[in-house]
């Protein structure tokens, strides 16, 4: 007689094979089959993960949640879960801080616990409920808004870095120049600045997030901007070879230098890294865009490209 497998085991199964399902297929190739056909995108991309990432982090939510499923009303098989047992696994709350988890937090289990319902019912041709939309009962009040660190900050903060380490100082002021991310700043290399008969052209950025490489051309900077970046390469040029970083710390060195002087320089802001440079960029190129005469569309079109993104939904989270 073989052993019934654990809630556990059946959790994993299930998500493997969502994982193999999505992995390697592009989400928004799905959701544009799926419009096509004149269905919801959703019928398409709903039992599917499409990313190891995204795997790691539904895995980890399920299996707490089974686990309290099990513990608390001793199911032994996924389809014995009900909508009733995640609302009770989000009234527990954040047991390591002892409070409601944020209706983001929660949202996000929530997707990923449907994840997890659709990929079953897919496998087994059922049609269970695992969790509704009855969970935002118990869940805390919304964080307040955080709010984007002022330009005058963003100035202090590079000021600093300059005095205490000059590397330091080029290192963020070319982050925000260009609208970089961190990991886009610690891997530019001499070999990125493009010229032609001595003439600068555009920055390359080398597989980046999503392991997509894009070039920035300096068209699309102000005078100022394309100043900071010429300044950043002749500090290097005649020290570096061509495939040499110029930036050779790790990322969270950077990060963690960043915060240190914004603590010095004020208390708000806490939530704010170098990431928050790159928004600045953003609403800076958006508005001198705007104010050029050019419509929303082509707008964030033009900025999309320029931050390394693949869909101008993005924005929304960078412009105000």
């Amino acid at each position: 007689m073989s052993k019934r497998p654990s809630v556990v085991f059946q959790v994993n199964e299930v998500l493997r094979k969502a994982f193999h399902e999505g992995f390697g297929r592009s989400r928004h190739s799905d959701k544009r089959n799926a419009m096509n056909n004149d269905k919801e995108y959703d019928t398409y991309t709903k039992n599917k993960i499409y990313s190891q990432k995204t795997y790691k982090a539904t895995n980890k939510t399920c299996v707490a949640f089974v686990k309290h499923c099990r513990e608390n009303y001793g199911i032994k098989y996924l389809f014995e879960i009900n909508p009733e047992m995640f609302k009770s696994f989000i009234e527990k709350g954040d047991f390591k801080h002892g409070k409601p988890y944020d209706p983001k937090t929660a949202a996000t289990y929530y997707s990923q616990i449907l994840k997890m319902q659709n990929a079953y019912n897919t496998i087994n041709n059922f049609n269970s409920v695992f969790a509704d939309k009855s969970y935002k009962n118990f869940v805390g009040k919304s964080e307040k808004k955080k709010i984007q660190m002022p330009r005058e900050i963003h100035n202090q903060i590079i000021k600093k870095a300059y005095e205490n380490k000059y590397t330091n100082g080029l290192a963020f002021d070319t982050a925000r120049a260009l609208g970089l991310r961190v990991t886009e700043i610690t891997n530019l290399r001499k070999e990125d600045f493009k010229f032609c008969n001595d003439k600068f052209l555009e920055i390359h950025i080398h597989k980046s997030k999503g392991g997509r490489s894009r070039d920035i051309n300096i068209e699309s900077l102000t005078s100022i901007q394309v100043n900071t970046v010429l300044t950043t390469y002749n500090y290097f040029k005649n020290s570096l070879s061509e495939h040499d970083r110029l930036f050779i710390n790790k990322s969270d060195s950077y990060e963690k230098t960043f915060s240190r002087i914004r603590d010095s320089i004020t208390e708000d802001y806490t939530y704010c890294g170098i990431h928050s440079m790159r928004k600045e960029f953003a609403n800076d190129y958006y508005d001198r865009r705007i104010q050029e005469g050019i419509k929303d569309e082509q707008a964030e079109k033009e900025l999309t490209e320029i931050l390394g993104h693949t869909r101008t939904e993005v924005l929304d989270s960078y412009l105000k």
